[in-house]
């Protein structure tokens, strides 16, 4: 097994990311033919060892990265808190809406001050979480939202080093 560096992880989950979203756009009009099954996002409470030397691929990169996602915004794990895509996938128009504004507002933050949100920001997986939502649930997103997301990323330049995550 080899060990990276949660740093050089990231920059590989990146990289892979923006290389598949191309074949995002070939698929765009198919709609999914199944939810994911969230429950292997859920797990039982661990530390921040659980995310140190994990090599992982494929779906098994994919549901490693929710869970990542929801243990940081969800450490207390309060069962009725679900993640971006749990609500976007729902299929509750309510809170498919309240999901493309509250990331309508995160880029509009974001692009109030590209600078400062960089600095204080350092390695956020927020970026990179767009970069899934897009490519995970295309259809539930608005064009406002597509739009709005490519700006933001376009703006912080992930490959720069002064975005910091290469």
């Amino acid at each position: 097994m080899i060990k990276t560096t949660v740093a050089t992880t990231r920059s590989i989950l990146i990289l892979t990311v923006l290389l598949l979203a191309p074949m995002a756009a070939v698929n765009a009009d198919e709609p999914p033919k199944s939810l994911p099954d969230f429950r292997s996002w859920r797990t039982a409470t661990y530390d921040e060892s659980f995310f140190q030397g994990r090599t992982v691929c494929g779906e098994e990169a994919l549901t490693f990265m929710w869970q990542s996602i929801n243990w940081r915004s969800n450490p207390e794990g309060i069962p009725k808190k679900f993640s971006k895509l749990q609500r976007l996938l729902s299929g509750d128009a309510q809170q498919v809406a309240m999901v493309n504004e509250e990331i309508q507002k995160q880029c509009q933050g974001v692009l109030a001050d590209v600078g400062v949100w960089r600095e204080q920001n350092k390695n956020s997986r927020t970026p990179t979480s767009w970069i899934l939502l897009a490519l995970r649930a295309p259809d539930k997103l608005t064009a406002e939202t597509h739009a709005i997301i490519r700006e933001t990323l376009k703006a912080i330049d992930l490959g720069s080093k002064e975005a910091g995550y290469i």
